[in-house]
Order: structure tokens, then C-alpha cells, then sequence
């Protein structure tokens, strides 16, 4: 039998990011590590989308931070 997975809802990394950050502060790379667990194929392409949106913003060198609470 073929199983077909479902979309996941479009800001449902948004939730992935504040269950990962402290201090709204959150590093890259437990972003790229908790988004590869659950089937990301290309998470750092979520951190460039949001960066424009304007809901993250980067603080230096591999730390962002959450802007949309």
C-alpha cells in the first residue's frame, strides 16, 4: 500500500524555532538539526525566507533571532 504524506502547514517552523530557542535567540545549526528529523530536505532555505519576511533577524554569525512570537 502507498502512504502519501501530506503537506505540513506553512508556518509550522516558526513552531520548531521557538521550541528551540532561548532568549528568542536560536543557532542555525539546532535549527538544521531538529528540521532534518523531521523530513526538512532544505531547512536553511526556511531561514532566508524569513529573514526577508522580516520575522527572524540575524543577531552574528550562525545566531538569529525570533521576532514573530
Amino acid at each position: 500500500m502507498l502512504k502519501i504524506r501530506g503537506y505540513k502547514s506553512q508556518y509550522s517552523t516558526l513552531n520548531v524555532i521557538k521550541k528551540i530557542s532561548k532568549n528568542n535567540l536560536f543557532s542555525i545549526s539546532d535549527f538544521v538539526i531538529e528540521m532534518k528529523k523531521l523530513g526538512y530536505v532544505s531547512p536553511r532555505a526556511y531561514i532566508s525566507r524569513y529573514l526577508k519576511k522580516g520575522l527572524i533577524e540575524k543577531v552574528k554569525r550562525g545566531q538569529y533571532k525570533l521576532l514573530a512570537n
